[in-house]
């Protein structure tokens, strides 16, 4: 009897413990969607590693000492993996912006994104607006996101004001986390990976510039600016028949979405559910790194766990099918990280 409810117990733990690792939806709020022309764009490929970044300056700089007054230590560009990524050096708080260009103001319409991995120590990142209701005033709105997950708000005008959000359930740490604003006729909305986290109206004035700052140590990667119309990439689907994605990520080993990736598997479920005929399979695909039925099985699970989390966001899960092929149909040879890399992917087929 007592082992009985000792296994009880147990079986009661993973299941409390998976509930909580899994990657949960967003609720119905989560309305953000990309522009579709891009107006500035830096994923730091073209700087060289160990460089300030090319296309940006030096707004301010605060801390690292006098070696660092002119932000060359502060701030610079790293190899990570297959990509470069700009590295923002511990305890140090600088200030960038772009390099002067007309063409790269923003205005009234725009959304704005990048990736971000904060620090062990008190890091956070930092998005600053100027709106103006003339060129001689200007007025400050400030968002921050630390380190366990909270998002503060603060503007200047109309009026001083100051609201706290807090990211929901578990803010991982050691993961990228996506960052996104969305501006419309001056109204702000920001987001970080599913979820929205705050709203606010529109203040009579439009954002003219922007800076990035963030308190060490952090990292950035994938910067965007855009305007024009709000895009759905998975409209696409319609004509195309197929997508394959190399943003689908999970922890190693596991069939754990990554919350930097949720957005994707949203916007999927915006356009499922906008196109009620369409039928969906889903194909998740390996490398070979590891034994092959280990991998067959993982990859099932993991095309599983994308058809359940686009259930739980809406879609008739009688739409789908997912399929694990593991490493049995690859891309490129799998002799190189570029290889696997490209190997690693989920394919999204309309049937």
């Amino acid at each position: 009897m007592y082992s009985r409810y000792l296994l009880l117990c147990m079986l009661l733990v993973c299941a409390t413990q998976h509930s909580f690792a899994q990657a949960k939806p967003a609720g119905p709020t989560y309305d953000f969607l990309p522009r579709e022309k891009v107006i500035f764009a830096d994923n730091f490929m073209s700087d060289t590693i160990g460089d300030f970044p090319a296309r940006w300056r030096m707004s301010r700089c605060i801390g690292g000492g006098k070696n660092d007054s002119a932000g060359m230590r502060m701030i610079r560009v790293q190899e990570d993996s297959l990509e470069n990524i700009l590295v923002i050096a511990p305890y140090t708080s600088p200030h960038i912006e772009q390099n002067i260009n007309s063409n790269h103001n923003i205005n009234d319409i725009f959304t704005l994104e990048y990736d971000f991995y904060l620090g062990p120590t008190e890091s956070n990142v930092v998005v600053d607006f100027q709106i103006a209701e003339q060129l001689s005033r200007c007025y400050s709105v400030h968002f921050m996101v630390t380190q366990s997950g909270i998002v503060h708000y603060t503007a200047s005008f109309p009026k001083s004001t100051e609201i706290t959000s807090h990211f929901p359930g578990y803010f991982d740490l050691y993961s990228w986390h996506h960052l996104a604003i969305s501006c419309f006729k001056g109204s702000l909305s920001y987001y970080i990976d599913q979820h929205k986290l705050v709203s606010i109206p529109a203040t009579g004035f439009n954002p003219i510039k922007y800076d990035l700052s963030g308190k060490g140590p952090v990292k950035i990667r994938n910067f965007r600016v855009a305007t024009g119309v709000e895009v759905n990439e998975f409209y696409k689907l319609l004509s195309a028949k197929k997508m394959v994605l190399h943003n689908i990520l999970f922890y190693d080993e596991k069939s754990i979405i990554k919350s930097v990736s949720m957005r994707y598997l949203l916007q999927l479920a915006q356009f499922l559910k906008a196109n009620p005929s369409v039928n969906m399979e889903i194909d998740v695909h390996s490398d070979n790194s590891g034994e092959a039925s280990i991998i067959r099985s993982i990859s099932q699970a993991r095309a599983d766990e994308i058809r359940h989390q686009l259930a739980a966001a809406g879609v008739d899960g009688k739409r789908l099918t997912s399929k694990g092929f593991g490493d049995t149909i690859p891309l490129k040879p799998n002799d190189s990280p570029e290889g696997m890399a490209a190997n690693r992917r989920v394919e999204f087929i309309v049937k």
